[in-house]
């Protein structure tokens, strides 16, 4: 009987110690609930922030219209577009792409945002010249000071990949660096589909890193497709990448398409591809010059 006793007071007691354990659990599981919920909740609003340091999503310049794209894999990411006027004929673009993820990324391409922001006073592209009026330093110019900016100042084991382009939009004439980014695809007006570019250095990695200028005159008809290596690099189910064959299809597929219709047929055709399994940030910048367009300017 005593035996019995005693072992029926131990399940009691192991009973009362489950009960609080299962309690403690609860309120921790109930805690990491709500912790994770105000994450899920900082997480959409960062979001919010680093979408709006995209201002205008489309612009028209001339005979040009400007449509940029920016949809990250996750609630934030490191991929940055934008553009900005220069002067009365010309404007600014660039596409950059922030290596690694996550926060940190995101905190580093919302600092080369303001960087590359339309304030002529903080854009680092942009100048005055003797006369008072506003300019744009040359590409490559703005690819080293770049490269300065992140090793010597910012000094962060982080770098980006970056196509910037000076597009004149009267001529059509369009200057552009590439540093370690996709290359930019060239659809002209009868559909051949050419790559641009001289591959480059990504910023932010070596200190007398060169880079080098690419001139090119987008005509009536043509247009110019920018984008990071996150739709390049999204892989179907057997680990097979898009690529540049499968983008150029895209496009070729897409001809008719224009603006916003052809970055979400492009964005679809990628999440086709992969299933819904995006694993990378996506942003692209289209250039696109009309048809109709007949004006020449020296």
């Amino acid at each position: 009987m005593l035996a019995r006793l005693s072992a029926s007071e131990r399940i009691l007691r192991m009973e009362q110690s489950l009960r609080k354990t299962n309690a403690q659990l609860s309120e921790t599981l109930t805690q990491l609930r709500e912790t994770q919920a105000a994450i899920e909740r900082d997480l959409r609003e960062a979001r919010n922030l680093q979408q709006s340091l995209v201002r205008d999503r489309h612009g028209r310049f001339g005979e040009f219209d400007l449509s940029l794209l920016m949809r990250p894999a996750g609630h934030i990411g490191g991929d940055l577009v934008g553009f900005f006027p220069i002067n009365a004929r010309r404007v600014g673009l660039f596409a950059l792409d922030v290596s690694g993820h996550g926060v940190a990324a995101a905190l580093l391409s919302a600092r080369l945002a303001a960087l590359l922001s339309g304030a002529t006073d903080h854009n680092i592209a942009l100048k005055v010249t003797d006369l008072g009026l506003y300019d744009a330093r040359p590409p490559v110019e703005i690819l080293r000071e770049l490269n300065g900016l992140m090793l010597d100042d910012l000094r962060t084991d982080s770098y980006f990949t970056m196509v910037y382009a000076d597009l004149d939009f009267l001529s059509g004439k369009l200057r552009l660096v590439q540093a370690g980014h996709p290359y930019p695809v060239l659809q002209r007006a009868d559909g051949t589909i050419e790559a641009i570019g001289r591959g480059g250095l990504p910023v932010g990695i070596f200190a007398h890193a060169e880079y080098d200028e690419v001139q090119l005159t987008l005509n009536p008809g043509d247009r110019l497709f920018i984008t990071s290596d996150g739709l390049t690099e999204t892989e179907n189910q057997r680990g097979e990448t898009l690529g540049d064959d499968g983008l150029q299809a895209i496009l070729r597929t897409n001809a008719s398409l224009k603006g916003d219709a052809l970055l979400e047929s492009i964005c679809w055709s990628a999440a086709h591809y992969s299933q819904g399994r995006p694993n990378d940030d996506i942003s692209a910048v289209l250039i696109e010059r009309s048809r109709e367009a007949q004006t020449e300017w020296d």
